[in-house]
This record gives C-alpha cells, structure tokens and sequence, in this order.
C-alpha cells in the first residue's frame, strides 16, 4: 500500500508535527512488512462465535467496532502509539492515596491544522477489548469526518484491556477498580493532558466516539463532563442497564424471519427442540448429542450442558449482532438456508436422529448438527468446546496478556450491568432452553468465578446516568434495526426531551455498522442516509456554540400558537385571581369595621339605661 487517505508515504515527510515523534521510513516499511505476514499468513476470521466455552472466552475481545475490522484492513502509517503517564489507579481516592500508571493511547495528526492547536479532536473511546491504530485509520467513518473537519484523532484504551494495566495482575481484589465510573475519569484526566500537549486552542471542540460499550462510555461522558467534551456519537450504546435481556434472542428471532421467514424461525426451534429433548435424556441420548456436534470432551454436568447451550446460541447470536459486516462472512441469509435444507444422507450419519420419532425433528436436528459444523469449520475449530472445567480456569485466569477480554467484561456484566443473555423469551427459536440458560446460571457463574454474592448494581447504574432518560446534550444515539442490543439503546420509538439529543434508527442494519466505512458492497441507501445525517450533526456541534439554557422537547406537545394562547390565558386567570382576591380583601374590612360598631354599641347601651 503506497497511498493512505489522499496522502502518499513520500508526503509524510512534509506533514510531521513537531510536537510528537514520527515513525522513521524504516518504521513504517516494518510496519508493512508486518501485515503482509499477517495477511498472508492466517485465515481471516469468516464468523462470530458468543458463548462460554473456553476458546470463545479466551478469543472474546469486545462487541463493538473491532468485529468489523480484519487483518487485511490499513494502519495509517501516521498512528502512533503512546502512554499516559497521568492516570490514576483510583480516581475518587484521597490525594494522599493515589498513585499513577500508564495507560496506552493512539494519535493519528494527519489531518491537523499546521501544529494542531486550531483542530477539532476526535476522541474514540475504547471499550471491552484491547485498542487498534485502525481506529484511527481509513476503515473507520470517524476517520472520513476528521478529513472534512481537519480533525486530531486520539484514541483511549479502556483501563484493564489491552495493554492498559493499573494494577499487577486482574485478581479478584484488584478489579475493583475496573468500572465505567473509573474509565469515565480516566478520559476527564486525558483530554486536559492532550490540550495542554499540543498547546490546543480553547475554542477547538471536542467530539467522543464509540460503539457498543463504548457507545454508552460517549453518552455518559458527555453527561458527565459536559465542559470537556462538546459532542457524542454513541453508536449502538446499550444505555439502559438491565439484569435479564431475553429481548436479545427475541432480535435473533426477527432476524430469522425477515431474512428467512416464518419457515427458518421454526426451522431452527424445532431444531433446538429436538436439541434440547436429548440432552435431557439418558446417557445414550446425551452420547449421541456429544457425537453429533463433536465436543471437545464428554459431557460431565449439568454446567457442561449450560456451556454447551451457550455455545449452540452463540453462534445465531454472533451472526445476527453481525450479520453482512463482512463479505465472506456466515450471515443470517446462509443460517436460513442451511436450516431449511433436508439434509437427505445426513440423517443416518447422525446419532440423535435415531432416536427423535418425528421426520421433521429428525431433518431440523440434522439441520441444526450442520450448522454447527459450518461454524466449526469457519472458524478452524475441530471440535466444539463444551466443558465447564475449561470455562472455569480460563475466566479465573488473572494474568493480563495484551488482548484477552473476557475476564474483564463478565465481571463488569457481574458487577455493574447484568445483560444476561437468557433464553427466557417465549418468543424465540431456543425457548425450550429457557430452563438452562437463566438469570440463576449467570448469577452462579459470577459467585463462582468472582465471588459475587447478591445482584449486580443495575438500579444504581440507572439512576446515576439516567438510562433512557440520560440528561446530556448534543448526543447523537445511531442503531441498527437488526442488532440485538437496539432493545437496549435510543431509538427512533424512544421519547427523547432533550433537543438535541437525536435518534439514528437505521433500517436493515446490525451492531456498530454505521461506525465503519467498510465495503461498499455491503452499503445500503439507509447506513448512507444515516451516516450523512451523523456527520451533519457533527458539522453543527462543531460549528456552533451550544446554548447556555437548556430546553426540552415541547412541538410534540403543544405547538407555538397553542403554547401563546395558554400563556394569555394563564395571564387572565392570574389577573382575575387578583381582582378576586383584592374583592374578598375588602369585603373583609367592611365586615370588620361593622363587627367593631356593633361592639361599641352593645357597651354603650346598658349605660344609657342606667341614666
């Protein structure tokens, strides 16, 4: 790759800001040599795969943007990588408590103004899962507005993912410092440092992004700390917390339906169904499971059936919450398809099947059992991981290592934010494993690993951000129609009292989509709409000063001349108050005035007879 967003290597040299050190020309070659090993050199990921078996744990890094990128995608040869010597360990401790760590971050000045201190800054924000230069790089929409507005571009890593370490080790003591409260204040003590680097003008405004987690991180950022940050993207941000969303699986199911039809949704029931039937069964049914979808290691428990449960769903989920981000990607259409064929000679190769009595559980089973194979090969996996043993040490597992998520993210979703994925919902393909994949499971699996005891704080994390009714200004809030987590997020059916809090409901699309300038293949007239309505709202932010009085949604109330007519109103009824008041006032002095003569009178009178 010579050529990087309209700027060719050999210009570089012409755009170096003094104010940080530039890779040298034999950096950058490195740099590229680097990608073409990796390019060529591993299969780029075709699939997604949710679920806690312990390969799906240890290769978990985050929901959000990363599950759009791949190895093939660019790294702006500009992107440094660097560390925030400032960041504190506690942020709320006493001063006298406090000690500092380093924190990485990425800046990309390509498009600054000379020196950057007249430039707007873009700041993504880093979530669940280790930090990419390719945040800041030509794959990311983010990075086409920066373009436009000659933008600074930063990027955080979230404090306990990546390379990110404020303590020693992620024990169970010392993650106690890993919250969205925390990570909040680690940007509120970035973003002086930046300013004061680069010498950056107070007039400069300051944009966040994210997307997923960190989706919800630019919303609560922004309500937080409105005099740092003048605006917020927050892409598909589940802002509502909530201990049980069985609303995920109920966006699979739709999903099913509009890309397959009634017939795939109760393809894939009947499936699991049949699925769940053995399972339940004796040892030769549970035999014939473990036979048919090839697990790693016979089944022992009850908590092997939970990961093995998880699993099986994790793959619709993956691939719904995704679904078309990627060209050579499984997605819902081709799920449909297998799950509609009848797999005619497959029959007999599968165990289950011999003892399912009805021909159509038997083909949806058989169905089900070549889906999953299709994941495994997907994914280069031989065998499908389903022992809890496995999950336990890799979840307990506390030695940091640079990218491994999962650790970190279960306990957040332990401690703060639930988003447990049951199989609750009655209206959903894997409804039959409602009993398996409960609240109770999750609850079990952070006692087990973390040693929880009692709920996460979801009540407390609503009211000390808002949920729905979140109080920030100059908020965008885009998400897609088909990404499971929309149940959670703004959309467009959501009462927003906000003015400028907006709403970028986006038809036909999955989790984070609008992030990405991805392959145009894959772009629709709805994600092209939308990004333009977002990089217009960012063109006004930017432009314009927010108001110093707040106002709230009043047009779908009452309209102008309602709103004048009620204020005459109010005006006459006030005056007529008065008059009334003023009225009874006197009356009430005359009657007074009479009581006293009367008085006077009735003393005067005995005297008058006595004379």
């Amino acid at each position: 790759q010579t050529s990087v967003g309209y700027h060719s290597i050999e210009a570089e040299a012409t755009h170096q800001n003094p104010k940080i050190r530039h890779p040298t020309k034999m950096e950058r070659l490195k740099n590229h040599f680097l990608l073409l090993l990796i390019f060529f050199g591993k299969k780029i990921c075709s699939t997604h795969h949710f679920g806690f078996g312990a390969d799906r744990i240890g290769s978990f890094r985050g929901h959000g943007s990363l599950q759009y990128l791949s190895d093939s995608d660019p790294i702006d040869p500009l992107v440094q990588e660097r560390s925030f010597e400032g960041a504190v360990v506690d942020n709320f401790a006493p001063v006298s408590e406090q000690s500092n760590w380093s924190q990485r971050y990425f800046v990309n000045d390509r498009f600054c103004t000379p020196d950057c201190q007249k430039s707007t800054i873009f700041l993504y924000i880093g979530g669940e899962g280790p930090e990419s230069p390719k945040h800041l790089s030509e794959s990311m929409f983010m990075y086409d507005l920066a373009r436009t507005h000659s933008a600074l571009m930063l990027s955080l890593e979230h404090r306990f993912y990546g390379k990110s370490y404020p303590t020693e080790n992620m024990s169970n003591k010392n993650l106690k410092y890993l919250s969205s409260a925390q990570a909040l204040a680690d940007l509120a003590r970035f973003i002086p440092y930046i300013r004061d680097s680069y010498e950056i003008d107070s007039s400069s405004k300051l944009i966040t992004f994210g997307g997923s987690y960190p989706g919800s991180l630019s919303a609560w950022a922004r309500l937080k700390y409105p005099h740092l940050i003048d605006g917020a993207v927050a892409s598909s941000a589940p802002i509502l917390i909530q201990l049980d969303f069985p609303e995920y699986m109920d966006v699979c199911d739709k999903a099913l339906r509009e890309f397959g039809g009634d017939q795939c949704a109760a393809a894939m029931e009947e499936g699991a169904n049949a699925l769940k039937y053995l399972i339940v069964g004796n040892s030769t049914l549970v035999e014939a499971v473990a036979s048919d979808f090839n697990v790693c290691t016979a089944f022992n428990s009850t908590d092997d059936f939970w990961v093995f449960a998880t699993n099986v769903m994790g793959d619709i989920q993956g691939t719904v919450q995704y679904n078309r981000q990627k060209a050579d990607a499984l997605n819902v259409t081709d799920v449909c398809e297998i799950l509609s064929g009848s797999q005619g000679g497959q029959l007999n190769e599968n165990e289950g099947t011999k003892f399912l009595t009805s021909a159509e559980a038997a083909i949806a089973y058989s169905n089900l059992v070549e889906l999953n194979r299709k994941f495994r090969e997907a994914s280069n996996n031989t065998c499908l991981e389903s022992n809890w043993d496995k999950s336990f040490l890799e979840l307990s597992n506390a030695t940091f290592d640079g990218e491994k998520a999962g650790r970190q993210w279960t306990y957040q979703t332990c401690n703060e934010f639930g988003y447990f994925q049951t199989a609750d919902s009655s209206v959903q393909p894997f409804k039959s494993f409602g009993d398996i994949v409960d609240v109770d499971s999750f609850l079990k699996l952070c006692k087990d690993i973390y040693e929880i005891e009692g709920l996460p704080q979801i009540d407390f994390i609503n009211d000390y951000y808002g949920a729905f009714d979140i109080r920030a200004h100059r908020v965008a809030f885009p998400s897609g129609s088909l990404d499971p987590w929309s149940a959670l997020s703004i959309s467009d059916k959501t009462k927003l009292e906000i003015t400028d809090q907006t709403a970028v409901f986006i038809p036909g699309t999955a989790h984070c989509q609008d992030m990405h300038s991805g392959d145009p293949t894959l772009h629709t007239p709805e994600l092209d709409a939308a990004k333009n309505k977002i990089a217009s709202l960012v063109a006004l932010w930017i432009a314009t000063d927010e108001a110093s009085v707040k106002s709230y949604k009043t047009s779908n109330v009452f309209n102008a001349g309602q709103i004048t007519a009620i204020a005459l109103c109010c005006l006459f009824i006030g005056a007529l108050l008065a008059a009334t008041f003023n009225a009874l006032s006197a009356k009430r002095k005359l009657r007074k005035r009479l009581e006293l003569t009367r008085s006077r009178r009735s003393l005067r009178e005995p005297l008058i007879g006595e004379l």
